[in-house]
């Protein structure tokens, strides 16, 4: 978040509250987007409790809610008889890597 009375920036108190409340009002849109608290109270709905739990990997936590609720998730992990378990298992770790371990590589060391 920033404060608009730090680094210099000027504008006291009063800037530092609107920031504040700008932020804030962010965060309610996009929990309401994503169908995660209800828009008339504010009260947490659907997978709220899910990406709650995993706020700490934020933004990875809304990545995983909208994945899910899309549906995506679930073909991903969906068995048939051209898709074994080893298959499965190995998209679904792929997908879950790419949400929650991400980690910049310096260029000398990513792939060709």
């Amino acid at each position: 978040l920033y404060f608009a009375d730090q680094g210099g920036g000027g504008g006291g108190p009063a800037a530092s509250l609107v920031a504040f409340k700008l932020q804030a009002r962010l965060a309610v849109d996009l929990l309401v987007k994503f169908g995660l608290v209800d828009p008339k109270g504010c009260m947490p709905k659907g997978m709220a409790g899910l990406a709650d739990h995993l706020h700490f990997t934020y933004p990875s936590n809304f990545a995983l809610v909208a994945l899910l609720q899309s549906g995506s998730l679930h073909q991903v992990a969906t068995l048939s008889d051209d898709r074994p378990w080893e298959t499965v298992a190995r998209q679904l770790l792929t997908v879950l890597a790419h949400i929650f371990c991400t980690v910049r590589l310096h260029p000398d060391c990513a792939p060709p």
